[in-house]
Order: C-alpha cells, then structure tokens, then sequence
C-alpha cells in the first residue's frame, strides 16, 4: 500500500461543496439575473457580460473563485468595488434561482 497522491490543484484549492458546478449551472438561469439587484449588463462594459453593478468585475468570476476554495470575503478583497454583501446577494440570487428551477 502505497500513499495516495492527490493532484496538486486539488490539494491545493479543495472542491467548494454545494457550489461546486454551479458556473455551469448559471448559464441556464442568465435571464433571471435581471432581478438580482447587485449585478447589471450592459453591451459597453465587458461584452455585455453580467457584472457586479458598478464594476467590470464578471458575476462568473465569483463562481469560478468559489470552486477553486476561495471564500467570500477574500474574492471581494481583492476587487476593489465589489462588496461582500453584493456577493452573498448574488449568491443567494442563484440559489434561489436554482430551487425553483
């Protein structure tokens, strides 16, 4: 018996629970962004992307954070703009959204 190797990323940045998969499971529930009050879209700010309202911060960045490891509260400290309560909005937002999916 041997010692299990476990790949660098993983041990490195541990699958993030619930959250896990959820970046892709956003893209099924994009035109429901328009009632979350902490984002905005629009065509001139980063291709139109969905972004944290009043930055050029991508709403998927959060996703993508969160399933590398990274809590709330260091994501947000590292964007200048976004604030952690609109994090945990957008966060509540899509779980809300995935529910009654």
């Amino acid at each position: 018996m041997g010692i299990e190797k476990i790949p660098a990323r993983e041990a490195l940045f541990p699958k993030a629970g619930p959250w896990q998969g959820v970046k892709d499971r956003m893209k099924e529930t994009m035109d429901n962004w328009i009632d979350c009050p902490a984002v905005e879209c629009d065509p001139g700010k980063v291709s139109g992307a969905w972004v944290f309202r009043g930055t050029r911060v991508p709403v998927s960045a959060l996703f993508e954070n969160i399933e590398d490891g990274v809590q709330r509260s260091e994501f947000v400290s590292w964007l200048p703009g976004v604030t952690l309560q609109q994090a945990c909005m957008v966060l509540e937002h899509v779980a809300h959204t995935l529910e009654t999916a």
